[in-house]
């Protein structure tokens, strides 16, 4: 499967731009709230996900990533994913 090629401008992509500097944010202080930290992930994740759509493109990886990120997804459905791994 080629890659996925795509250039990265245009409001979708301030927004993964943005939800990156918000997690980096998060990751400089001395002590790390691993669930802001979650919560940074995930948005980033979706901010992506919905980047690489307004582009065209479809990413099945992409939002297997946000979906396990969403912390309302069940464990159990996490679970069952990584035990396919």
């Amino acid at each position: 499967m080629a890659p996925l090629r795509f250039t990265p401008n245009g409001p979708p992509w301030h927004a993964v731009r943005q939800r990156l500097a918000e997690l980096d944010g998060k990751l400089t202080p001395a002590e790390l709230d691993s669930l802001d930290v979650a919560k940074g992930f995930a948005a980033l994740a979706v901010a992506l996900l919905a980047a690489v759509r307004s582009s065209g493109a479809q990413s099945m990886r992409f939002g297997a990533v946000a979906k396990a990120l969403d912390l309302r997804t069940p464990k159990s459905h996490l679970e069952a994913f990584l035990a396919l791994a």
